[in-house]
């Protein structure tokens, strides 16, 4: 298998008129990965769409975490790309809301089986460490790019990503937050743990995704040549 690897983040974008327009840099290699999150803050449950502008990704949802305020992860893998349209994604919620997205670009997935495994939690009023995935639920695949994402009650008063997890930022809000890792190994009992100074309630997700698939392939044997090496002679020259 191979190691995934992080190209770049758009930030987060904020929505206008419940639709958020993701401007991702350069995307330009084929073949590479778009993984989109999706977090509302607002009360009243929405279902959402992801697109790219130029109509050329197909997104798929791997996670769905809507028990009132909405978590979301999509994947899209740009099998062509046409530029400067497909560096544009449109996140469009189904009726009035108030949410945030962001879109990462990652090279090296595996594209014949790229999903591996996802869950989500919510985490009481309170709190300060946000679990993404209830406990023993995620065991991944080894060389898998995880991202998790949180939607916050109220604004985090400063966020943290969890141990060797690498932060996507937060928000202008600070109610949204996300974070990545990638990893060689499997991983077991990932959880996905964020922290925040202030103690809130949460929604979180996360989600993996696998490295490529790859094997070893023999060198030809040269015609003619059977029963291993012929003993040299002659000795040097």
């Amino acid at each position: 298998m191979g190691l995934p690897v992080h190209v770049q983040s758009s930030g987060w974008v904020d929505d206008v008129s419940n639709v958020a327009t993701i401007t991702v840099p350069g995307v330009t290699d084929a073949n590479n990965t778009i993984l989109v999150v999706v977090a509302q803050t607002s009360a009243t449950p929405r279902t959402y769409t992801v697109t790219s502008a130029s109509g050329t990704i197909t997104f798929d949802k791997r996670q769905d975490h809507n028990p009132g305020r909405v978590v979301q992860i999509w994947s899209g893998t740009a099998y062509t790309v046409t530029p400067p349209t497909d560096n544009i994604i449109v996140v469009t919620a189904s009726g009035s809301s108030v949410f945030s997205a962001l879109a990462v670009e990652v090279s090296g997935l595996d594209l014949a089986g790229i999903y591996d495994v996802s869950d989500e939690f919510t985490n009481a009023a309170g709190q300060t460490t946000h679990f993404s995935a209830a406990s023993g639920s995620i065991d991944t695949a080894a060389n898998t790019y995880c991202i998790a994402v949180g939607v916050l009650s109220a604004s985090s008063g400063g966020f943290t990503a969890g141990t060797n997890w690498n932060s996507l930022g937060e928000s202008s809000a600070a109610e949204q937050l996300a974070q990545y890792r990638i990893s060689a190994s499997a991983l077991t009992d990932e959880r996905g743990i964020m922290t925040t100074v202030t103690g809130r309630a949460s929604d979180c997700a996360v989600a993996s995704f696998k490295g490529t698939s790859t094997s070893f392939v023999p060198f030809p044997r040269p015609r003619g040549m059977s029963g291993g090496m012929r003993p040299m002679s002659g000795g040097l020259a």
